[in-house]
């Protein structure tokens, strides 16, 4: 599997008016390179490929193995170490997901957690969530508006003690309080947010948010609590595996299945355990010809693909020698980001290959449009320009030198995942053709995030972020002061102005402002070469032969509970 992915709250809608609508109403080869023209898909894939049938085509039972990328060890995604994708996965099946959205972002409300949720009020902002009072967690308590209180006084940002992976839209909450009665939830903003449809989702109980001890340790290497249609089962450390379980306590529709077995496996490895129908589920395969074709080749299953909301890039850190930002652009002007495309994407089910020229919209989506530049502009005459400007003068071994020192620049990769040595092979001759000696710098999988990318040992490092359908919320958290609700800014990168934009748009209810804030907030951050913009990645799957309602989901949200094996 791909360690070098997180499961951030990413916002890549295909269209904000459908959340806020459906919310209201309740429910070049060597040269210059230039990127798509605005709002044009690269490529022309499905929206979802998931083999979808009715649940009365399926069998009742069954367990499948499910291939995740990284075990833990933080089971509380809400906490910045938990935002990854294995994580998510697992998690959600038994954990609130009170919102849902279609292959097309359309948005509605999960009737076994929210019975409706909809605007009172515009002056000042309000919303109304009426709760399903058949809702349990499985300690037997009801979820009440006591863990919407929580969960909001854990996330808002006013206590950083509280290691939160994100406190987009919480902060601009003034107050959550009881309605009618425990299963009426009212909430109060201090200034209008664009997307409250994000909020508690997904929730946790209250009581891994009573303090920021709790909500750090409760779900390390522990599940406690859980409110889904599955329920914590086992874990096999040895093994590295997660075992859920049905819940025969879930109110809601009765999964099909008996039980997932969530394994970890790293880079290739999935790959082969899939091909030799080890495993049933083949999460997110890399989006290289070798893994493809290797998933391919299995005789037990098929390889779903849908055009996926997700980038690929690469992210700077604003420390030791990327803290200049005109090496970091000197880097970016000698990136021929065009060849990362055709590399990365070669002997893949693709059609057209295109630069991602955005950091917050994709292309074919309302708001996209291309803001990358100079900067995403393919020169390396000006590369080695702004290096000698800098101070950095070839020496000997065609590498740059100044006071004495090299310019040596750490690329950072998690093992066993082919995308990330195969960019390492491209990156490297390109910078040293403008004179910046790339260390290819491997590091074990299960400790690229927590050793090396969250605390900023890096200098650059690839992977890439999966979308959700909403554009500002988790972009935000990636790309703000780290010290003002950035979680996921592991570039540690701060701007004033990237964070005004941000407000600015989630504040907003007019769509055209929503976007044209987000439109600059991108245009601040290709300024300052937080991160460099790849392509968009394939949402590419393997699925054993008899599964149905599994697959590549594209901006759609999984409903555990459909997922089985064919009669």
């Amino acid at each position: 599997m791909n360690t070098q992915r997180r499961r951030a709250l990413l916002a890549l809608p295909l269209t904000i008016a459908l959340a806020v609508s459906a919310a209201c109403g309740g429910s070049s080869s060597g040269g210059k390179q230039t990127g798509p023209k605005d709002n044009v898909p690269a490529s022309n894939l499905p929206t979802l490929d998931i083999n979808a049938h009715p649940v009365d085509d399926l069998k009742d039972g069954g367990t499948i193995t499910w291939a995740i990328e990284q075990f833990g060890p933080q089971w509380n995604y809400n906490e910045v170490n938990g935002t990854d994708s294995g994580v998510a996965n697992a998690i959600l099946s038994m954990m609130p997901d009170p919102t849902r959205t279609d292959e097309h972002a359309n948005v509605s409300f999960n009737p076994d957690y929210w019975t409706s949720a909809k605007v009172i009020s515009t002056n000042p902002q309000k919303i109304e969530y009426k709760l399903n009072p058949k809702a349990k967690w499985s300690n037997g308590r009801s979820m009440n508006v006591e863990d919407y209180v929580a969960q909001w006084k854990a996330l808002n940002g006013t206590n950083t003690k509280f290691a939160a992976a994100s406190t987009t839209g919480y902060e601009q909450v003034s107050d959550v309080s009881q309605g009618s009665d425990q299963f009426d939830v009212i909430v109060t903003f201090k200034t209008p947010f664009a997307e409250w449809v994000t909020l508690f989702n997904p929730l946790y109980p209250k009581e891994v948010n009573a303090d920021p001890k709790t909500f750090s340790a409760m779900y390390n290497n522990a599940i406690p609590i859980t409110g889904g249609p599955f329920k914590f089962g086992s874990f096999d450390k040895s093994a590295q595996t997660l075992t859920v379980v049905r819940d025969p306590n879930w109110w809601g529709s009765k999964p099909k299945l008996d039980s997932i077995v969530f394994k970890t496996l790293a880079g290739t490895a999935a790959d082969q355990a899939f091909a030799n129908g080890e495993i049933d589920y083949d999460y997110f395969i890399a989006n290289v010809a070798s893994e493809y074709d290797l998933a391919k080749s299995s005789k037990t299953g098929h390889v779903t693909v849908a055009g996926g909301p997700n980038q690929r890039h690469f992210t700077f850190h604003n420390g030791g020698i990327t803290a200049d930002v005109q090496i970091r652009k000197a880097i970016a002007y000698g990136t021929n980001r065009l060849a990362f495309a055709k590399s990365d994407l070669n002997g893949l089910p693709i059609k057209n290959f295109a630069t991602l020229d955005n950091h917050i919209f994709v292309p074919g989506q309302v708001g996209y449009q291309n803001n990358s530049g100079e900067v995403g502009t393919y020169d390396p005459a000006k590369a080695k320009a702004t290096l000698d400007a800098d101070g950095w003068k070839l020496g000997s071994g065609g590498f740059r030198t100044k006071n004495g020192k090299q310019l040596v620049v750490r690329f950072t990769i998690p093992s066993d995942t082919a995308s990330s040595a195969n960019e390492a092979k491209l990156f490297q001759p390109m910078m040293k053709a403008i004179g910046v000696n790339l260390k290819i710098t491997t590091v074990p999988s299960n400790d690229f995030f927590t050793k090396y990318i969250i605390p900023g040992n890096f200098d650059i490092t690839p992977f890439t972020w999966i979308g959700t359908p909403f554009p500002g919320s988790g972009a935000k958290a990636i790309y703000i002061d780290p010290k003002k609700g950035g979680g996921e800014n592991y570039t540690g990168i701060a701007d004033p102005a990237i964070d005004q934009d941000f407000t600015d748009a989630l504040s907003s209810l007019d769509l055209n402002v929503y976007r044209q804030k987000l439109n600059d907030a991108d245009k601040h951050i290709w300024d300052e070469v937080h991160s460099l913009m790849l392509f968009q990645r394939l949402d590419m799957d393997g699925v054993n032969n008899k599964l149905a309602n599994l697959g590549s989901f594209g901006f759609s949200t999984i409903d555990y509970t459909k997922i089985g094996f064919m009669k």
